[in-house]
């Protein structure tokens, strides 16, 4: 991140993270290394406080290793700044398989009856249906695989580019799709499917 900065010098990097001592150790590295375009904020996402009036809108939004719902705030807070790029690892995605042992028993019951396949369908049903919201909010999305350990041990990378609004035929086809969808898994209340955020 620090060779594409150094080419943009008035360009800010803004750390959010709630863990205090992740963010004391971030500081510290980045003190260490001379890297001054970088701000942290001790904090959820969704509580983070602008450092500046210019952060309206940013550029680029990357959740790495956001567990379980926090990937999805990191999507609601993307959609606020209006970001044009979104880049996601997502990690342990729970939600929908807490969720699956309360959808009405129908004809895919079969598909997450046993606990690991639950999880297995859940982990898949929660990264499609952020697939479908992105795009039904008019982002190009492209889902593949993350080679290389070093930056992650999941193995799935969401990227998302902003190509349109929500007016668009692709995304108006997305929204409908993720309609169909969620009629199979009914109740499926999923905490990125709540637009108060």
């Amino acid at each position: 991140m620090d060779l594409i900065l150094k080419k943009r010098p008035n360009a800010k990097l803004w750390s959010i993270e709630r863990d205090q001592r992740m963010v004391d150790a971030g500081i510290q590295l980045a003190n260490d290394s001379g890297f001054s375009q970088m701000i942290f904020s001790a904090s959820n996402i969704e509580d983070a406080k602008d450092p500046s009036p210019e952060w309206k809108n940013v550029t680029v939004v990357s959740a790495l290793h956001a567990c379980d719902t926090a990937t999805d705030d990191a999507i609601h807070f993307a959609l606020r700044k209006n970001a044009n790029h979104i880049i996601l690892v997502p990690c342990c995605q729970a939600e929908v398989a807490r969720l699956l042992k309360n959808v009405e028993r129908n004809s895919v019951f079969s598909l997450y009856e046993a606990p690991l396949h639950a999880r297995e369908l859940g982990t898949l049903l929660t990264n499609v249906i952020r697939t479908l919201y992105l795009k039904s909010k008019g982002y190009q999305v492209r889902v593949t695989e993350l080679n290389g350990w070093e930056h992650s041990l999941k193995s799935e990378i969401i990227l998302a580019e902003k190509t349109g609004d929500e007016t668009t035929h692709h995304a108006k086809k997305a929204a409908q799709e993720l309609q169909e969808l969620l009629k199979t898994f009914k109740p499926l209340p999923m905490q990125l499917l709540s637009e108060t955020k």
